[in-house]
């Protein structure tokens, strides 16, 4: 106002602000100088907009030009994974029938099996990267069924239970009772559950809280549709802004060497997009 009463500057700012009833509402502020006819300023016309629906249109648009861009992304990647993958492992089992025979020799030292031991669980780790590869490409057939995804979270929490309790990680995990069953793949869920918790995990290591956090609840949208929401959350190092549009791009990884293959999000998201949901990384704390 002062810029634009004194100095002849326009202005316009866009910002929120919460409503007597509670609801948010998002608003741009428009001032302009009216002057006399010798060049003096003589009022300021202001003008508030609601661009609430407008900003909210502009981030669905955006989010679904970022997920049509992460599909491309994954499509093209699956076809590049399986020719790769294909091409690694005809060589690499050709090297396992090698080393499966110098192994049965009876003349080799303790000190050569120790060493073809570490080459053979190498391939080992070859072959599982090479797999993961595959499954970009691979069209699998889903399983769906009508399930209680409360059922499914509560196998994946019993599965890992001895090794969360072993790395000295609290579990809350609040389940949502009156959750009517779902219509979706067991497995597939199931599976980036686990990619969420392994990430959890990792996210954690070193620190003196951990806890783990899983939220299953019913969300009503616009328009009276109901969803599924739910949050998997950690007391780990979080993720650097960086790095936020990189999480689901193949093969992107924080973890040090020999840790992960930067492959488990990029599946998840997969799953998720072909069940006809969402997957994101939220800014709750």
């Amino acid at each position: 106002m002062e810029q634009a009463a004194y100095k002849g500057t326009k202005g316009e700012i866009c910002h929120r602000f919460a409503r007597g009833d509670g609801s948010i509402r998002e608003v741009r502020h428009m001032l302009e100088p009216v002057y006399d006819n010798i060049e003096k300023i003589v009022r300021v016309i202001g003008i508030v907009q609601d661009v609430t629906e407008q900003k909210k249109a502009e981030r669905e648009l955006k989010d679904a030009g970022d997920s049509l861009l992460q599909s491309e992304k994954l499509a093209a990647i699956g076809r590049l994974s399986a020719g790769v993958a294909h091409e690694i492992l005809n060589p690499v089992n050709i090297i396992s029938m090698e080393l499966q025979i110098l192994q049965t020799m009876e003349s080799l030292s303790p000190e050569i099996v120790e060493e073809l031991k570490i080459c053979m669980n190498q391939i080992g780790r070859i072959v599982t990267i090479t797999e993961n590869l595959k499954q970009f490409s691979r069209v699998p057939e889903r399983k769906m069924s009508m399930a209680d995804v409360n059922g499914v979270i509560s196998h994946i929490m019993t599965l890992y239970d001895t090794q969360l309790k072993i790395e000295g990680i609290e579990t809350e995990v609040k389940y949502c009772p009156d959750l009517p069953e779902t219509f979706m793949d067991k497995e597939q869920i199931g599976q980036v559950i686990q990619n969420l918790i392994a990430n959890a995990m990792a996210a954690m290591e070193g620190k003196e809280k951990k806890v783990l956090r899983i939220t299953m609840e019913k969300e009503t949208l616009q328009g009276g549709d109901n969803r599924l929401k739910i949050m998997v959350a950690d007391t780990g190092t979080g993720i650097k802004d960086e790095h936020l549009r990189k999480i689901f791009d193949p093969f992107f990884t924080t973890k040090g060497q020999g840790k992960g293959t930067g492959l488990g999000l990029s599946i998840s998201y997969g799953i998720i997009q072909d069940h006809g949901g969402e997957i994101w990384r939220s800014e709750e704390r």
